[in-house]
This record gives structure tokens, C-alpha cells and sequence, in this order.
């Protein structure tokens, strides 16, 4: 991975999204200067969802270039980085750092070591309706989750500060044989692979969401339903 830039920081305030009230955070706004993370989130950030943000989640990272592939692809796709449909509700936008580069387990220091950020790689984003509603195609989030490119969590092991222009230093890669990518697209393409479940449940720093579902899978034989998170009720 060549050296890597943060573009954006967002945060954002629960608002309505769709016509009937329903409360989102989706739509982030990108801040002048630097802003705090700590254990608990990042300042000024909010979630409206059970299951968006806590200790595993702190920041959600992803790849600008996803948001060209998709301008390519869908000629009614509307969401992106500057205009009303802002962001996939990420907090850190790069270029040149992709699901594909990064692992289960890495940590990366974010920023300076004076007063930068470190944080540690918990997992994939399971993408939900909202996305597809967001970008205005509703197919997304079926896509992002096929492909793997639906983004990354961070839990805050120092905390610190971080800005646009900032620099991502990896300083650990325990897992190197689990990139984000590989690992989204094993746990929805053979979601019951026990082998898998069994080996990436033992990794210690798999976000609580994900061993939740595998959890469940393990126990029950059953693949839990996807159709009202990808596509709403």
C-alpha cells in the first residue's frame, strides 16, 4: 500500500432521510480541522440505527474509488462527496486504500505520533437499505456486499486527533491472510462454512456485531434473513 491521505473527515447529526421520518446519520458533513476520537466516537458524530457506532465502530472508513466505479456503473447513482446526497456515512474518505489492502487486525496510526489517532481493524460494514435509498439505486447495498466494498470499522486503541490530509502509518498486521474484502465476501458467500466461522470467531479482535452472527449461524445451521437490511421492511 502506497503512502495514504486522509480526503475527508464527516461526522453528522441524526435527521430525517425518507419521507416518513425515519432518522439517519447517512448524509455526514466534511470538518475544517481535526477532530477528536476517543474509545467511546469520534466529536460531533452521531448514529440514529441500533448496531451503527459503539466501541467497535469509532470511525468507518472508505474508498473514494468506489464512488467512481459506481458513477460508471449506475446512471441514476447520486450520492457523493461534496453535494446533498453526501458520502455512504463514512467518516474518513482515501484514495488508494481499498477493502483489499487492509486486514482483520491491522493498526494503523492516523495522523502524527504526537497527536495522531491508533486504531485497530474490527471488521466490515454490514451495509443496510439506507445506502441504496442515499445513492438513489437501490441495488447498492447488495453490491457492496458481494463485493466486499461496503467499508471498514476502526475501534480507537490511542486516542487522539484527525484531519483531512493526515497520513495512515500501519504499525501491526496480525491477519494478514484476512483482508477486508476476502472476509466480507466468505462470510456472505459461504455464510456457513464452519471451518471459516470457527477460524475467523477465534480472532480476538473481531467486532461484537460479527461475532454475534456467527455465533448464531453456528449455532442454529442457519443463515440469518438479509432482504429487510439490504432492501428496508
Amino acid at each position: 500500500m502506497d503512502r495514504t491521505v486522509i480526503e475527508q473527515v464527516m461526522v453528522g447529526r441524526r435527521a430525517p432521510l425518507t419521507p416518513d421520518g425515519e432518522e439517519s446519520a447517512i448524509r455526514k458533513a466534511p470538518v475544517d480541522g481535526p477532530v477528536a476520537a476517543t474509545a467511546a466516537g469520534l466529536a460531533g458524530d452521531e448514529h440514529a440505527s441500533h448496531g451503527h457506532g459503539g466501541p467497535d465502530k469509532v470511525i468507518l472508513h472508505c474508498a473514494a474509488e468506489h464512488y467512481d466505479t459506481y458513477r460508471r456503473h449506475y446512471a441514476g447513482f447520486l450520492a457523493d462527496l461534496a453535494g446533498p446526497r453526501r458520502g455512504f456515512g463514512e467518516n474518513v474518505t482515501t484514495r488508494g486504500m481499498t477493502e483489499e489492502d487492509v486486514c482483520l487486525g491491522d493498526r494503523y496510526r492516523i495522523g502524527t505520533e504526537a497527536d495522531g489517532v491508533v486504531g485497530e481493524v474490527t471488521g466490515f460494514r454490514q451495509p443496510c437499505w439506507k445506502l441504496g435509498y442515499n445513492s438513489g439505486v437501490k441495488e447498492i447495498p447488495k453490491v457492496m456486499q458481494d463485493e466486499g466494498s461496503a467499508g471498514w470499522y476502526y475501534r480507537v486503541i490511542a486516542p487522539g486527533r484527525i484531519a483531512a490530509g493526515d497520513v495512515f502509518t500501519l504499525l501491526e498486521r496480525p491477519y494478514p491472510q484476512w483482508t477486508i474484502g476476502r472476509l466480507t465476501r466468505a462470510f456472505y458467500g459461504t455464510p456457513l462454512d464452519r471451518e471459516f466461522l470457527h477460524e475467523v470467531r477465534a480472532i480476538p479482535v473481531l467486532g461484537e456485531e460479527l461475532q454475534r452472527v456467527i455465533d448464531a449461524r453456528l449455532e442454529t445451521g442457519r443463515v440469518e434473513p438479509w432482504e429487510s437490511r439490504l432492501y428496508g421492511a
